[in-house]
């Protein structure tokens, strides 16, 4: 019974978690839409291939939450540690995102928003918890 309720718990946290990436920049698309496009920061270039580049932080945790996911989470223990794992993971998956949003915010570049969002959703569907 402690289980399953951990278990939902998890998925409920995974759930909100992944809800932020998709309506954040929606958000900021729709704050910035009236806005006059700003002269191209000679830095915003590399702030794509940041933005691609930190999804490489993820792999490791993805590999880890792995691990722990297959293992049978059996005690309240390991269900902590694949929470622990999955919070920080997520909001590793996150950081191409919030990166898109600033590039976005530099360039008005629609297309590469979306792409990072994708690739995000992506990362963060990796730390998928297992059902009860």
């Amino acid at each position: 019974m402690e289980h399953e309720k951990a278990l939902a718990e998890l998925r409920l946290i995974w759930v909100a978690l992944i809800a932020v990436i998709p309506v954040a920049p929606i958000a900021v698309v729709f704050a910035l839409a009236s806005a006059p496009a700003p002269a191209p920061a000679p830095w915003s270039d590399w702030l794509l291939w940041v933005a691609v580049l930190s999804s490489a932080a993820s792999w490791p945790q993805i590999t880890r939450f792995r691990r722990l996911r297959e293992r049978t989470p059996r005690s309240l223990e390991n269900l902590a540690r694949l929470r622990q794992t999955l919070l920080i993971g997520v909001g590793l998956a996150e950081l191409p995102v919030m990166l898109g949003i600033l590039h976005y915010a530099l360039t008005k570049d629609l297309q590469v928003l979306a792409g990072l969002v994708a690739l995000s959703m992506l990362l963060a569907f990796a730390f998928r918890p297992p059902k009860a």
